[in-house]
């Protein structure tokens, strides 16, 4: 990969009602890890389904958690759309998050320590996973 984007949902699905970092905040720090990753770009959409969100990409990457929502028809209207949503999605990378297994088709391998990063818990303010460049400049702050 030569590049790779970050997509934050403005409102991330089936997680409207939790409290969150504000997005600024979110969207600050990772300008800051790109300043000196030139291959790390953010994008911030309102679109909520990785579908959507990946449809211009050549692959996607998510966690395997995320992989087991992505299969779960009950974020579509109709099986019809979560079939259409998965059949859109362009290839799937998905790194192992234990308890969540990649399938073997689509594994990413990555050192284990970055298997428990999780956006929920850099939403309810977490830190220690940020950049250092973000980090000691205090981006949440």
């Amino acid at each position: 990969l030569e590049q790779v984007d970050l997509i934050i949902s403005e409102v991330a699905i089936g997680k409207e009602d939790r409290a969150c970092v504000r997005l600024e905040e979110r969207v600050r720090a990772i300008e800051l890890a790109g300043h000196t990753r030139p291959w790390l770009r953010i994008v911030v959409t309102e679109l909520q389904l990785v579908s959507d969100m990946a449809e211009r990409y050549d692959v996607v990457i998510v966690g395997a958690d995320k992989w087991a929502q992505l299969q779960d028809p009950a974020y579509h209207p109709s099986p019809e759309a979560h079939a259409e949503a998965l059949a859109k999605l362009p290839t799937p990378l998905v790194v192992p998050r234990p308890p969540w297994a990649a399938p073997d088709e689509h594994r990413l391998d990555v050192p284990a320590h970055l298997t428990e990063v999780s956006a929920t818990a850099v939403r309810e303010g977490r830190t220690d996973w940020m950049a250092p460049e973000a980090r000691e400049i205090g981006a949440w702050d």
